[in-house]
């Protein structure tokens, strides 16, 4: 969670317990959540990296769908938001490079190291990303659950430098 333009965001909100589908045969989380996702406010967005169990929660997009603004979300991945309730009008998906403003705050899709899918049978389905944010003067750079790969230089060379990285 983080504040930018005098509005909160989220990047990848996980709040259950378990992060599988099925509690017996998945892993529990390391620590409790550092919020109570009930404690939360209006939210203007939340950015999704991609669609693993550990980086999209399906309960947490449903408990907060009304209290969310915007979804940020790469290639494919806005089709499961409104497969979960999410009206698509708040829904903006996003391939490697391109960019979006909401009001001041512009979302540019940048590549990551990784791949998507949430079962065997549906594995790079959906796009997977990294983010680069910016508003204000001000740029931040979220990895997403990105591995180390040539494309961090790319991505810095063309946005950087930023004033803070959130890296996995």
């Amino acid at each position: 969670m983080f504040q930018l333009a005098g509005k909160v965001w989220l990047t990848d909100p996980v709040f259950s317990e378990f992060i599988t589908p099925y509690e017996w045969m998945g892993w529990k989380r390391f620590h409790p959540a550092p919020i109570d996702i009930k404690e939360l406010d209006q939210i203007e967005g939340i950015i999704i990296s991609h669609d693993h169990y550990d980086h999209l929660d399906e309960d947490v997009i449903v408990k907060l769908k009304d209290k969310v603004n915007h979804f940020i979300v790469p290639l494919g991945v806005g089709k499961r938001l409104a497969d979960w309730g999410v009206p698509t009008h708040k829904i903006t998906s996003l391939d490697w490079w391109e960019s979006t403003k909401v009001g001041e705050v512009e979302f540019i899709s940048t590549p990551a190291q990784h791949f998507s899918g949430r079962t065997p049978f549906d594995r790079a389905e959906t796009l997977w990303s990294s983010w680069v944010v910016c508003a204000n003067g001000k740029s931040l750079y979220f990895s997403g659950d990105s591995g180390y790969f040539d494309g961090f230089k790319k991505i810095g060379e063309k946005y950087g430098p930023f004033d803070i990285t959130f890296m996995e």
